[in-house]
């Protein structure tokens, strides 16, 4: 009723949990050096069986909002088996109840397996399951960092081709990449400072983001990469990017349009 379009729902797999509260058995493939989070299995303090259920109790609230979305953030949602995205589709049932597909984040960027993995994917939706494809977000190093300039403008093409929802992690527009951040300065105790970093609008001090020095360091580069620059140059990958979204939001091929697997 505030004038919304949705929200995205981090973390949902952390709600589902075993409450007579077992203890968690050792993680044996732990090392020393990894978060230590990872160092039990966390077989009854996440997605312990009631994982669902929760979910279909937060989708309700769109029962009287149709033109509202809930965009749900889950690595219960594991790598490379698109039948537990199919399962989040059928049981929550809700055309703007959607799951994140992280599935490019984690591939390597070859034409193959980009397209072996998007073809498993898309021949299980049904007609009105609308996919949400990223490159890139908050706990993983920035796309431009995986894959390098040229191909960072090829994954913007690939994101916004695909059917579905377009989501796009702040900065990625630019090519921000991650930042160096010194251990005095780090917040996140799982390092995930790196691609936290403020928003680059302008070559000014502070990259533009506040007039008082941030939380986290602002890159040097961010004199060349940033929003003020970029809108300059009809060549950046901003331009790329606006380009891209006026283009999906025009054609209906690109918004509606029937993927075709073709070959790589």
């Amino acid at each position: 009723n505030k004038g919304v379009d949705g929200f995205r729902v981090d973390a949902i797999d952390l709600m589902g949990k075993d409450y007579s509260f077992p203890d968690e058995a050792d993680n044996n493939d732990f090392k020393e050096g990894q978060n230590e989070y990872n160092s039990q299995e966390h077989k009854y303090s996440r997605d312990a069986g009631n994982f669902f259920n929760y979910l279909k109790g937060i989708a309700h609230v769109l029962d009287d909002y149709t033109d509202k979305v809930l965009i749900f953030e889950s690595y219960v949602i594991e790598r490379h088996n698109p039948e537990l995205y199919f399962q989040f589709y059928r049981e929550i049932d809700k055309p703007n109840c959607l799951p994140f597909n992280f599935e490019l984040i984690f591939l390597d960027w070859d034409a193959k397996e980009l397209q072996s993995t998007i073809d498993d994917f898309q021949g299980g939706l049904r007609e009105y399951d609308i996919p949400v494809y990223v490159l890139g977000n908050h706990d993983n190093q920035r796309f431009m960092n995986k894959v390098g300039y040229t191909a960072a403008r090829s994954g913007a093409l690939l994101l916004f081709s695909l059917p579905g929802i377009s989501q796009v992690y702040y900065g990625e527009e630019l090519g921000m990449e991650d930042v160096d951040i010194p251990k005095i300065r780090q917040l996140d105790k799982v390092s995930r400072d790196r691609s936290r970093t403020p928003m680059q609008w302008s070559p000014n001090e502070h990259a533009g983001f506040s007039k008082t020095e941030p939380w986290l360091p602002v890159p040097s580069k961010h004199n060349r990469i940033n929003v003020e620059n970029e809108l300059s140059d009809n060549k950046s990958l901003l331009c790329l990017y606006q380009t891209l979204i006026k283009l999906k939001k025009s054609k209906n091929s690109l918004k509606y349009g029937e993927y075709v697997p073709g070959k790589a």
